[in-house]
């Protein structure tokens, strides 16, 4: 146990007024404060979320005022907070009967006095002061501070007439009365910047504002490393140097993480008293314990969350918290304060379960929800979470809002559904949306109260849902009934087609005996004839034998002949019965044939015409896709024009910010190239007009900058003095400053690594002395050379050392000791290691680049530019980049591959490859500075001109690039076109106008201010 102090830090919540003495770096600013409300009688405290705005009033101001800082007339201080939540005339009426403002001693006159208050500000926007004026003595001034003021804003325009009028009457009753002098009433309101443009819904409100607006400042690295160590100090605890500088770190330029930020030093002293040992004081590792600011705010409140031990109180908790936040229309997070009761009714759980799981998170060192544990709640308690940090904080709360945000967009839905519906205007709703909806009830299960938040008109939704549903049943009982008619239509003709088919197999089958019966009579009327002839045969010759039968045989003859006669007849009758048989079976034959040749077709059509419809589809799709292509490109071409006009513009600064922001919008919503040069150029021109604090020239020396590297956020300057100086990159203020000591010959070349950990220096007598910048204080004196060194390269390990320059001869030396020396056939230029370090490209005068083995002393040219001196060698896992003095830069893949060849018109004296950004950066000695993407090396790059020579460049995180120039100043550009986009948000001032938009835009573009 380190120490018994109380934990100082207030964590999410905003400092009380009891906690001034912990309030710490705000000291100007309140100061401000002062004067801007003496004179205007109002404040609008203005800024984002977590910027401070409520500690800076309740925990700075307000004890500064009542101390006396403010008038000289020594008047008694009346003070009223409220926030205005969704009845903000009640609650501001309530607000001023509390005991330390206007309240007596008796219930029932602070009633009655409570109700003609409220009665006075519905009436009249003078209410205010009325009810005011006569509670008021000659030696008061009254105080209202109006804290979380955009609440005003949540509850209009959500289809609640009541709130909508309640808001404005409060507005105007707050504008009435600091514009009059006769009652001395102030008013301090504090307002989210994101909301700062909703002011405009009521009159008068933009006015007061512009007239006492305070936009809350930034803190200063000094300022921020106050408000860590101030409250440290006050409570008798300590802190190590390095976690102020960390935290400081961490924090960046992010001005809403101070929340976050004492939550964080809130739970680092609590870690610190649990683990601490005799004397340590809070350091890195207690910092960590708790997840650092990244992570401490998402743990801590899941070890809330899981102290909660079964799954119904879980539950619970999260329809809780889904009541105290809310998303607006615009999706931006707010708190949504709201009593238990509320609570209760809207979860249908019990007081005490409320209680119990609202306990995990009220605790003395967590107050993630207020008020915290201990205050006695009741059912009357309002319940709010401490901020919206938690809301972007906590990764479980951030889902649940989602969760929460979807399910209100779908009762809304369904609200407009309803009244549309019940208007006459829109139909019962039909599936998916039906579905979604009925998904959306039963699992929700939502009841009138958590309704009435969102919508007043649950009954007519419910109702509107059911009549739905009932109607998708009616529905889908006609279809039932249609697909049985359907069903028995198709049985009744398959059945038809049945008895068809088996009377045409019938018919078949009789046409066929009736075939057979005629080839019977057939067979029998040729046998009769046979007989006949054979009688007359038998007839002949008897007539031969006897003239005497002669009639006989005539006779014979004729019974012959009518026999035969009636056999002939017999056969034509058969040969017709079964001609009729085979026709008939031909014929059912045919009209079998035709009915499947009719199938068949059908089939076909049926085929074609799907085709057919596939294709007209497919060419929709396809002109679709080329009418949106041909929209994109020339939109991309528009943006690209926009760029050229805004750096065309000269007289409307705002003007020409508002065509470049258009141009990198249009660019970035329609896939055009963001790294464009004319766009970036127009970009930087706009900011450079817009924002008078935007300069380049960042850092200014006394002495000579030789060379420059990126160190983490460090910028690390290798001077003509010996010695190293370390900014912070992100306010670009020093850090510390390393004299470099045991050089004692004259210095005539100097070297830095890519990493900023060591340098180097070449000495008129041939010698090196090296520096380990971690261990300064011992110089390393490496010799060894007979000509002026010209190049010095560190491994990237830090372990091996290469020099090489007029001698010819690289040396390479391992911790500081020389290992191989290695003859090549020209002077050396440039050495660079391979990212393995088993490898060295050496470039020489003679315009070669040769690849030495280091293990096997093997070596190779490895590219040839004959006439030319290699400047500068750059290697990566991904790209080898060489610069020439005659302009040429050669860009090779890993393997040897000749990517391109750029020519930079003057000797490319500097290169920085920044792979992970896909970035390759030249400077050359005519003080240009070309920027590619090396996705697309063939487009034109950015073009940086500079006014003087460049000594050295570095990139710091893929957005910035540091150029260290020969009038000794360091200049930041920033690399990123997106960096531009935000800093013009900031100081664009107005929108396009309508003339505007179609003179320089294009009146057949859809217009947005």
């Amino acid at each position: 146990m380190q120490n018994n102090s109380q934990n100082p830090f207030p964590g999410l919540r905003s400092f009380d007024y009891e906690e001034s003495h912990l309030f710490f770096g705000r000291e100007q600013h309140i100061n401000d404060l002062l004067h801007k409300l003496e004179q205007n009688h109002f404040v609008a405290i203005v800024g984002t979320s977590g910027s401070g705005k409520s500690s800076l009033v309740r925990a700075g101001l307000l004890p500064t005022i009542q101390h006396g800082r403010m008038n000289d007339d020594n008047k008694e201080w009346l003070i009223a907070t409220m926030k205005p939540g969704n009845s903000p005339i009640s609650n501001l009426a309530a607000s001023l009967m509390e005991t330390h403002v206007f309240a007596t001693d008796i219930k029932k006159e602070n009633d009655v006095q409570l109700q003609r208050m409220n009665q006075l500000m519905q009436e009249s926007s003078l209410g205010l002061v009325q009810s005011v004026r006569g509670l008021m003595k000659p030696e008061n001034n009254l105080l209202i501070l109006l804290d979380q003021f955009e609440e005003t804003f949540r509850f209009t325009g959500e289809g609640i007439e009541h709130n909508d009028a309640e808001s404005e009457k409060f507005v105007n009753l707050i504008i009435d009365a600091v514009r009059q002098r006769d009652v001395p009433i102030y008013v301090i309101l504090t307002i989210r910047s994101d909301f700062l443009g909703d002011c405009v819904r009521f009159e008068g409100l933009p006015e007061a504002i512009n007239d006492g607006h305070y936009l809350v400042p930034r803190l200063n690295e000094k300022q921020n490393k106050l408000v860590i160590t101030g409250p440290v100090q006050y409570a008798n605890g300590k802190i190590s140097p390095r976690l102020v500088q960390m935290v400081t770190n961490d924090l960046g330029d992010n001005p809403d993480q101070l929340p976050v930020l004492q939550h964080a030093l809130m739970r680092t002293w609590d870690k610190w008293i649990e683990t601490a040992t005799i004397g340590e004081p809070m350091d890195i590792r207690h910092y960590e314990m708790i997840g650092t600011m990244h992570h401490a705010l998402s743990r801590h409140a899941d070890e809330a969350f899981n102290e909660l031990k079964t799954d119904q109180h879980k539950k619970l908790i999260e329809n809780l918290f889904k009541c105290l936040t809310v998303k607006t229309g615009e999706n931006r997070g707010v708190r949504r304060p709201t009593t238990i009761h509320r609570l209760m009714e809207i979860t249908g759980a019990s007081i005490k379960d409320v209680k119990d799981v609202l306990y995990p998170f009220r605790k003395l060192g967590r107050t993630f929800i207020l008020p915290a544990e201990n205050i006695e709640i009741s059912e009357n308690t309002v319940m709010d979470i401490s901020h919206e940090s938690l809301m972007r904080g906590w990764d479980r709360l951030k889902k649940w809002v989602e969760e929460e945000t979807d399910s209100a967009e779908i009762y809304q839905r369904l609200c407009s559904g309803a009244i549309l519906h019940k208007e006459g205007r829109a139909a019962l709703w039909r599936d998916p949306e039906l579905q979604v909806a009925i998904d959306w009830k039963t699992k929700n299960k939502p009841n009138h109260a958590w309704a009435n938040q969102y919508n007043e008109h649950f009954e007519d939704a419910v109702k509107f849902l059911a009549e739905s549903e009932d109607e998708r049943k009616a529905e889908l009982n006609r279809k039932q009934q249609r697909k049985r008619i359907i069903q028995f239509a198709v049985s009744g003709f398959l059945l038809i087609v049945s008895v068809l088919t088996l009377w045409a197999l019938f018919q078949t089958k009789k046409a066929t005996d009736k075939s057979k019966i005629a080839n019977l009579k057939t067979v029998e009327a040729l046998n009769q004839k046979q007989l006949a002839e054979k009688a007359k045969e038998m007839a002949l010759d008897a007539s031969k034998e006897a003239l005497d039968a002669k009639s006989f045989a005539e006779l014979q003859a004729n019974i012959a002949g009518e026999q035969s006669k009636l056999a002939k007849e017999q056969k034509a009758k058969a040969e017709l019965e079964a001609s009729r048989a085979t026709s008939q079976e031909r014929e059912a034959i045919r009209q079998r044939q035709e009915a499947q040749r009719q199938e068949s077709e059908a089939r076909v059509q049926k085929q074609l015409a799907e085709q057919k419809s596939q294709e007209a589809l497919l060419q929709k799709e396809k002109a679709d896709i080329s009418k949106a292509e041909a929209t994109r490109l020339r939109l991309v071409s528009i943006s690209q024009n926009i760029a050229f006009k805004s750096l065309q513009e000269k007289d409307d600064e705002q003007l020409s910010g508002l065509l470049a922001k258009q141009a990198y919008t249009m660019a970035k919503e329609n896939g055009g190239n963001l790294h464009d040069y004319q766009l970036y150029n127009a970009l930087l021109s706009a900011t450079q007009k817009v924002d008078p604090d935007f300069k380049t020239i960042s850092i200014r020396e006394n002495d000579e900058i030789k060379m420059i590297a990126v160190k983490g956020k460090s910028l690390v300057n290798l001077m003509s003095i010996p010695s190293v100086k370390n900014y912070d990159v992100t306010n670009h203020t020093l850090i510390n400053k390393t004299s470099l000591s045991g050089i004692s010959s004259t210095m005539n070349t100097s070297y830095l690594s890519e990493t900023g950990e060591q340098a180097a220096y070449g000495t008129e007598n041939n010698h090196i002395v090296a520096f380990n910048l971690k261990n300064p204080s011992e110089p390393h004196v490496l010799k060894g050379h007979k000509g002026l060194i010209r190049s010095v390269c560190f491994s990237n390990d830090g372990t091996m050392i290469a020099s090489g320059g007029r001698d010819s001869i690289v040396i390479l030396w391992k911790n500081y000791t020389e290992i191989k020396r290695v003859k090549f056939n020209s002077r050396i230029r440039s050495l660079s290691f391979n990212t393995s370090n088993s490898q060295l490209y050496v470039g020489a005068e003679d315009g070669t680049v040769s690849l030495y083995n280091i293990s096997n002393d093997e070596k190779k040219i490895f590219s040839n530019l004959s006439g030319s001196r290699v400047q500068c060698i750059q290697t990566g896992n991904k790209y080898i980049s060489i610069g020439y003095s005659n302009g040429a830069v050669q860009v090779y893949s890993s393997n040897g591959s000749l990517i391109r060849t750029l020519n930079e018109g003057g000797s490319a004296d500097n290169i920085t490859l920044d792979e992970k950004n896909d970035i390759l950066i030249t400077a050359t000695a005519n003080k240009i500075i070309h920027i590619y993407q090396l996705s697309d090396i063939s487009q034109k790059p950015i073009e940086i001109r500079c006014i003087q020579s460049i000594q050295s460049i570095a990139v710091y995180a893929g957005e910035i690039l540091y150029v260290a120039c020969a009038d000794k100043t360091i200049s930041a550009y920033p690399i990123q076109t997106s960096i531009f986009e935000k800093k013009l948000d900031a100081k664009l001032k107005r929108k396009f106008s309508t003339e505007e938009w179609n003179t320089y835009i294009g009146a057949d573009v859809p217009f947005h201010k």
